[in-house]
């Protein structure tokens, strides 16, 4: 809507109808959840305020299909004065609610016992938070044991938020021996060959995709399948090349970059640009390569229905496209006349 400002959101391996029953009953439990009403697919509400403190948001809360699974999207209503501490605790109270969603969900399959295989190495204060990432982690493997690679990566995705509120190293570290150790007995993503990783963002395994966007201190993850559908493909310097096999030519004229590389991820559904350092191009090129070479052995992709379909990537924003505009100005791609010109048909809508 026009007049909602998305500020969190968060994927459920699960349909939307049962997420949207829990997601329910977890408002009209909340304490601080008054004024609930369905309107539709969404459910929106506010929070109550302690007395003399400035008036809170509306909220919206919107479930959605993505693929076999759910993601449900927060927004606040535009228009409403909203100010600093108030606004930081009502979008904390909006991320545990959500968070306590996806506990609710998980405690819905059955899980094994919760005995860690790696030592924990930080302190018994923080016992709870370890065991609710050990249930999250069980989770991963029932799903895994299921097929259910979208809910496995969640659950995983999951354990390390909820161990992430741990201050210190010591924790994370524990949590990715645990994950490794897991994996290594063939309980987390198995059969599953790591391909390679760009930056922190994206992570390419060879039947699934893992993409994570930082929103302040939240990371999201989205979970897609690598089938035969998906290609690779390295965007340099604005020429884009398609990829099967290395070549001495390219690799040569790696030797003088140019500032922009991309690397991208096509698929009939959805695409995925992330920005590669032009130092690390070579290493992108493999990456690519590897995508691509793989895609006769892949399952194809099957036709998914209309509960099932990826929601379409918003249209960029008249400020981004105005910074691209620019981009492309300073760099002496456009020239004056023809920068003038463009920027006063975007302007003109």
């Amino acid at each position: 809507m026009a007049n909602e400002l998305e500020l969190e959101m968060c994927q459920y391996a699960h349909p939307v109808d049962e997420v949207m029953s829990v997601l329910e009953a977890a408002c009209t439990e909340h304490e601080r959840v008054k004024r609930l009403e369905r309107d539709g697919d969404a459910l929106r509400f506010d929070f109550k305020m302690p007395i003399l403190a400035p008036g809170g948001l509306s909220w919206v809360l919107r479930p959605t299909p993505f693929f076999n699974g759910t993601v449900v999207s927060a927004f606040v209503i535009k228009g409403i004065s909203y100010q600093g501490s108030s606004a930081a605790a009502d979008r904390g109270k909006v991320k545990r609610l959500l968070e306590a969603v996806a506990t609710t969900l998980a405690g819905n399959a059955e899980a094994p016992s919760s005995i860690p295989l790696v030592a924990p190495n930080f302190g018994e204060q923080h016992a709870h938070l370890r065991q609710q990432a050990l249930l999250a982690l069980d989770h991963a493997e029932h799903c895994g044991e299921q097929g259910d690679m979208i809910g496995e990566e969640l659950a995983i995705a999951r354990s390390e938020r909820i161990i992430s509120s741990v201050s210190g190293s010591s924790a994370g570290e524990w949590l990715s021996a645990e994950i490794h150790a897991r994996m290594d007995a063939g309980r987390l993503r198995r059969d599953v060959e790591d391909l390679g990783e760009i930056g922190e963002e994206l992570k390419l395994m060879s039947d699934r995709i893992l993409c994570k966007r930082r929103v302040k201190d939240l990371v999201e993850t989205t979970v897609r399948p690598l089938d035969a559908d998906v290609t690779a493909l390295v965007e340099d310097g604005g020429n884009t090349e398609t990829l099967t096999k290395p070549s001495l030519t390219r690799m040569a004229v790696r030797a003088v970059l140019p500032r922009a590389v991309n690397f991208v991820l096509s698929h009939p559904q959805w695409k995925l640009v992330v920005p590669t350092d032009p130092a690390a191009a070579d290493r992108v090129t493999d990456l690519a390569v590897r995508v691509n070479s793989m895609s006769g052995t892949l399952p194809d992709g099957e036709p998914q229905s209309r509960a099932s379909v990826a929601p379409a990537a918003p249209t960029a924003s008249l400020a981004d496209q105005l910074r691209d505009l620019a981009a492309l100005h300073r760099d002496g791609l456009l020239t004056e006349d023809e920068f003038t010109s463009a920027k006063a048909k975007l302007l003109e809508g």
